[in-house]
């Protein structure tokens, strides 16, 4: 976000050079190289051409990764919006769980969840190769053949 203000700054007051200090850890590695090419140069104008599109690209994945948010935006809006405040939440609480039949609990659900989570049921018995035509058996290996 510095570099968003050095930028705005720029932009204000007409600013054409990148300030020495201005911060370049977002710079991807592969234009890192045209950045450090352009200031070796002395080339200010493509420097800041550079830079920018660097600041550009860092806040448009800051945007689509939810990282960077706009107030009043629909769809940049901040995630934290559309979820429940822990106030809220205990208001409704009760509500949403008797609508979906489960305990407001954990400690209280945990029980029925382990009994129900067994590694597997007495019935269950592996897949013999004359029920799956596309699996021969082999000493102790499984082999798919082609259809």
């Amino acid at each position: 976000m510095a570099a968003v203000e050095v930028l705005k700054n720029l932009n204000t007051h007409g600013g054409r050079k990148v300030p020495e200090d201005a911060p370049t850890s977002f710079v991807p590695t592969r234009y890192a190289e045209y950045l450090e090419k352009a200031r070796t140069v002395g080339d200010d104008t493509g420097y800041r051409h550079f830079w920018e599109l660097c600041v550009i690209l860092k806040l448009r994945d800051g945007l689509r990764s939810g990282d960077i948010f706009v107030p009043g935006s629909r769809r940049y809006a901040d995630p934290a919006t559309y979820l429940f405040t822990p106030d809220q939440w205990e208001l409704k609480r009760g509500g949403f769980c008797a609508l979906v039949n489960k305990p407001a609990k954990a400690a209280d659900a945990w029980p029925k969840a382990r009994k129900s989570c067994t590694p597997r049921s007495p019935s269950w018995k592996a897949p013999s190769p004359s029920r799956c035509p596309a699996m021969s058996a082999r000493s102790d290996s499984m082999r798919t053949t082609s259809w």
